[in-house]
């Protein structure tokens, strides 16, 4: 039987109920059932999960909230979108909530719409699992709120202008 140190351990949903989902453990191949605000509780299920995965349980969380069937006074777990390591960082979102995000492999900034990011499986694979989940929470809350806009690359952050007596000065 393989050794299996915690860091190694990734979970994936195989099943799913009207109650409740099917997580299985990569590495000791076990199986939980769990409820989705157990899951969103769980800090170490979010960030081990894949991408598409993290993003469908954003959508569900978002359309349950939508629903009343979850308050959000029952998230207690709080999840760090950006890690040292990323290679794609969320920067900032807008007030329209789409994502400004920064690669930092090839030094390159696109504003994006979270639901276009949730409908393209190779985007959404470059985000982590937690910024995939913090994606599909956004993509369920927009959903049907206001149609999709294209997205396209920012030209440089917005910048601040200071207006003293009437003359402006940029910073």
């Amino acid at each position: 039987m393989p050794v299996c140190l915690k860091k190694d351990f990734s979970y994936r949903i195989v099943d799913e109920t009207p109650d409740y989902f099917i997580i299985q453990t990569a590495c000791l191949r076990t199986i939980k059932k769990a409820k989705l605000i157990e899951i969103v509780n769980d800090r170490e299920i979010i960030t081990h999960l894949p991408a598409e995965q993290a993003c469908y349980l954003g959508i569900r969380l978002a359309i349950e909230v939508k629903n009343g069937n979850i308050s959000t006074n029952h998230f207690t777990c709080i999840i760090p979108l950006t890690e040292a390591d990323d290679s794609v960082v969320i920067e900032y979102e807008t007030r329209d909530k789409e994502l400004f995000c920064f690669n930092r492999d090839t030094e390159t900034s696109v504003l994006l719409d979270p639901r276009n990011i949730a409908l393209n499986s190779e985007l959404l694979n470059t985000f982590t699992s937690r910024q995939s989940f913090y994606i599909g929470f956004l993509s369920g809350t927009l959903s049907y709120s206001k149609p999709l806009k294209k997205s396209g690359v920012a030209k440089k952050p917005p910048q601040l202008r200071l207006v003293v007596n009437n003359v402006s000065r940029d910073h």
